[in-house]
């Protein structure tokens, strides 16, 4: 966890549910992605999962889960990444390079029961500047749902990749790829027809988590 200057906190926090108001304004959030929405909560999401399983169940369909955990996800986000993705939701270039500049200037230190370490690392470094956003800093998760997370939720759902059903009264076709809060994902896959071959179904969920992988991996973040 990192220990920031309250008042930089406090603009982070800003900056941060700024862009979940704009991007929930252009309808750029994955609906997959519970994470710092208003009104979406983890056990709503759990919920969200165990009425797909009973779907499941009720209307005999094989269905394939894989649960992640993003590794480090704050500290790799890149921060071309992070500037074009708030730029995205017209957060003003000022912010975003008082947002980036600060944290790439930051001289840390561990501080443990003992005192504070006298090595410390950071601060500028024009070749290698920090990355990330550090752990308890209130763009952490804005940052990670708006700019890492969603489009690539977005694209596993451009290659038909997920869950689909159909209700029975209004023959709405309901159609998600899985179930996220912040950093935390499940990935679902199930039966695209009738009888369908459940080594089928666990092959293309191998292709969902490959793709999802990759799509991490390129925006910085690792499973």
């Amino acid at each position: 966890i990192g220990l920031q200057q309250a008042d930089f906190n406090f603009f982070c926090k800003y900056l941060g549910r700024w862009a979940m108001k704009k991007a929930e304004e252009y309808g750029q959030l994955a609906k997959e992605q519970y994470g710092s929405q208003r009104r979406h909560t983890a056990i709503k999401q759990a919920l969200n999962k165990r009425l797909t399983m009973d779907m499941a169940i009720l209307q005999k369909m094989s269905t394939v889960f894989c649960s992640q955990d993003i590794m480090s996800c704050y500290d790799r986000i890149p921060h071309a990444a992070l500037a074009l993705g708030l730029r995205r939701q017209n957060i003003p270039e000022t912010a975003i390079e008082a947002l980036i500049t600060t944290i790439q200037n930051m001289v840390h230190k561990v501080r443990t029961t003992f005192g504070e370490s006298a090595v410390t690392y950071g601060g500028n470094h024009p070749l290698r500047p920090n990355q990330g956003i550090p752990q308890g800093n209130g763009m952490g998760p804005p940052g990670w749902s708006v700019i890492i997370s969603s489009p690539c939720l977005e694209f596993l759902r451009s290659k038909n990749f997920g869950a689909r059903f159909q209700t029975p009264m209004s023959e709405k076709l309901i159609a998600f790829v899985g179930y996220c809060h912040v950093d935390d994902t499940d990935q679902v896959e199930m039966e695209k027809y009738e009888g369908e071959n459940i080594d089928d179904i666990i092959q293309r969920m191998q292709q969902a988590v490959d793709i999802w992988e990759t799509s991490i991996t390129l925006t910085g973040g690792a499973i």
